[in-house]
């Protein structure tokens, strides 16, 4: 029969080899889910980087034809349009494009100035984003 001193001690050993098989499987689970946290991170940064490419494209996209369109206004009209809305109303785009950085139609507004010319008439020079964010080059959107 066995000494229920040495029966003590043969449980205390099969409970800590139980404890250090736990603890190894507890282990496991904070490595898979930083590995998890890594690869999300990671993904959700190209996705990201993604649409402010996206992002960054259409904005060019839509300066080019706003631009475009006031230019071609003031060459067929002689005067520069007074309002974006003139180049939909006279047909040199169908609606007023959305800035993709801020999502709305919050253009920037750059006048021609008129101070030394007597026959100058104020219009719309220039159209630019309203956003105060910098581009993933670092210029900011409203230089563009």
């Amino acid at each position: 029969m066995r000494s229920p001193l040495k029966r003590s001690v043969g449980s205390l050993s099969q409970n800590e080899g139980k404890t250090a098989r736990h603890l190894n499987d507890n282990m496991k689970t904070p490595r898979v889910l930083l590995l998890l946290f890594f690869m999300l991170g990671s993904t959700s940064s190209c996705v990201l980087h993604g649409v402010s490419a996206a992002n960054e494209a259409s904005l060019e996209s839509n300066l080019k034809n706003i631009r475009n369109a006031i230019g071609k206004y003031r060459n067929e009209k002689g005067v520069p349009p007074q309002l974006l809305d003139d180049l939909v109303e006279a047909g040199y785009l169908r609606m007023i494009p959305r800035d993709p950085i801020t999502d709305k139609d919050d253009w920037t507004i750059v006048p021609i100035e008129c101070s030394s010319d007597p026959n100058c008439v104020i219009g719309i020079k220039d159209v630019r984003s309203s956003s105060t964010s910098k581009s993933r080059k670092g210029t900011r959107y409203s230089d563009w």
